[in-house]
This record gives structure tokens, C-alpha cells and sequence, in this order.
């Protein structure tokens, strides 16, 4: 309860009396690190809250419907009457090529993601006779050929990964038969699933603050090494005796109100821009002005 008190004490004081930065001059590094560490880690167990009444009460159906749409989409993906075959590193089907793939569900995504002028008309195309130049006037995401598979890089351009790499005596068939049982193998798993995101999303939601407040509390400290510069640079200009050490400890501490409506700002979804920024200088001012630097002691 102490403990508590005390915080609460630090907090209040941090945020609304300039004169009592004084005293922060008097206590240790640790003590300035304590209270910013504690402040991240209140926000962020407020954060993870806020996160546990919104998600969760509705996690489970949005991850059913998730399942759900999985095993309808999967069951029947491969085509029946596919037949795949490598066989010493050349691919051959038995089908009549151009043949072209396209999942109606998958189309439709690729045209809406569609970028850069590029229109996919086709998800996966096999032609066995076509060499790689063949890819952008197919349209595909996927070209096969007898001993290529040919897909988009980052640049829009081609990647190719050679079939040929595979070892002459390597020899695969990939038909209904054999997708089916792998499927059936994975469905037990997919159904599983609204169970292993319910529980991921409970481990995060645990960890979150801890983890949140550590690297807050860090990106708190790198903030504060570089405005407490321009501060320093300041007082340097203006002949005054003041340390460098003293200026990042003031910081530690005026920082709060950067980070409470930050915090504040983030969850409203507001942008504030340079205004948080404008807001810790002129706070810090204030503070400056209830400083007597020389009958502080670090």
C-alpha cells in the first residue's frame, strides 16, 4: 500500500509542481528509473485491459468463422483431376496445358490487391512447353514450366527456382488422393484453431505489459538523451552551471506528461504531431525556472 502511495505521490507531483523537481535532484538514478518503469507498466496493464474487454468476448466466433472459411476453401483445393509427376528433375502433368488454376476466392483477392498496374488473371498456370518469358503474358502469379516455377519479386519482376535443382533420383507424384489425406491429417489441428489463437491471444495479453513497459521505458530513455541536448546546448549558451546529468534527470520525470497524453492521444486515435513535443519544452521551462542547480546535490 506503501508502495502504491508512493507512486501516486511521485506521479502527482511530477506532473503538477514544478518545485518539487528540486527534490528529484536529491534521489538516485534508480529511483527516477523505478517510477518511469512502474508509470509504463500502469499504462500498459490499462492497455491490456481495454484490449481483454474488447477482443475477447468476441474472439471465439471471429475465429470460428475463420476455421470455418479454412475448411471450406481447403477441402476441395486441389483439383481432382491433377496429376503431378517430377520426375529427374523434369515436371510433366496429365492434363492439357496452358493449364490454369484459380480458386474463385483467390482470384478475387489478387484483383483486389491488385497494385502498380499489374492485373493478375490467373493464381497458378503449368505449361510444361513454355519457358519463363512466357510469365507476364499468362498474367499469373504462378508459372510452371517442365523444370521452372516462376513467381513476381518484390520489384515486379521474375524469381525463377529451378525444378532441375532436385537430385535425378528424386521422383514425386502429387495427385487428389495424396492432397486429400494430407488434408485430412491437418484437420484435426484446423479445428483447433479458435482454441490456439483464443490461448495466444491470453499469453499476450499477459506479457504485453511487462515487455510493453520495458521497451517504452527504454524509447523513454533514448527520447530524453537527445532533448535533454537541446537543453543543455541552452544553458551552455547562456553561461549557465548546469550538468548534463541533471538536465536527463529533470527529463526522467517531466517526461510524464508526454507520456500520459501520448498514451491518451494513441487510444483516442488522435495525432497530435509536434504538439507533444511543444508540450514537454514548455512544461520543462516551467520547471527550470523552480530549479536552483547549485544547492542541488546529484
Amino acid at each position: 500500500m506503501k508502495f502504491i502511495k508512493t507512486f501516486v505521490h511521485v506521479l502527482k507531483k511530477s506532473l503538477t509542481e514544478p518545485k518539487y523537481y528540486q527534490d528529484i535532484l536529491k534521489t538516485s538514478f534508480w529511483f527516477s528509473l523505478k517510477y518511469l518503469l512502474i508509470l509504463n507498466l500502469v499504462l500498459m496493464l490499462i492497455e491490456s485491459m481495454i484490449l481483454t474487454i474488447t477482443i475477447l468476448p468476441t474472439i471465439n466466433k471471429k475465429t470460428e468463422l475463420i476455421k470455418n472459411e479454412i475448411i471450406k476453401q481447403s477441402k476441395d483445393f486441389y483439383p481432382r483431376e491433377l496429376v503431378m509427376s517430377i520426375n529427374k528433375g523434369q515436371l510433366s502433368t496429365n492434363v492439357k496445358e496452358p493449364y490454369f488454376f484459380n480458386p474463385p476466392e483467390i482470384i478475387k483477392l489478387l484483383q483486389k490487391n491488385t497494385s502498380d498496374n499489374i492485373l493478375y488473371s490467373n493464381f497458378i498456370t503449368i505449361d510444361t512447353k513454355a519457358n519463363v518469358e512466357k510469365f507476364r503474358e499468362y498474367r499469373t502469379l504462378f508459372l510452371i514450366t517442365k523444370d521452372s516455377i516462376v513467381v513476381p519479386d518484390r520489384q515486379k519482376n521474375m524469381k525463377t527456382f529451378r525444378v532441375s535443382q532436385f537430385s535425378n533420383n528424386f521422383n514425386f507424384n502429387l495427385d487428389y488422393a495424396k492432397y486429400n489425406k494430407f488434408y485430412l491429417k491437418t484437420l484435426p489441428y484446423i479445428n483447433l484453431l479458435p482454441q490456439i489463437i483464443f490461448l495466444g491471444l491470453i499469453i499476450f495479453i499477459i506479457l504485453m505489459p511487462w515487455f510493453g513497459a520495458l521497451f517504452l521505458t527504454i524509447g523513454n530513455l533514448f527520447y530524453l538523451l537527445w532533448t535533454t541536448c537541446l537543453f543543455w546546448v541552452f544553458f551552455k549558451i547562456k553561461k549557465k552551471s548546469v550538468t548534463y546529468y541533471q538536465l536527463f534527470r529533470l527529463g526522467m520525470h517531466g517526461i510524464t506528461i508526454i507520456i500520459l497524453v501520448g498514451t491518451l492521444a494513441s487510444l483516442l486515435k488522435i495525432d497530435l504531431g509536434i504538439g507533444l513535443f511543444t508540450s514537454f519544452v514548455v512544461w520543462m521551462v516551467f520547471v527550470f525556472k523552480n530549479i536552483n542547480f547549485q544547492s542541488s546535490s546529484e
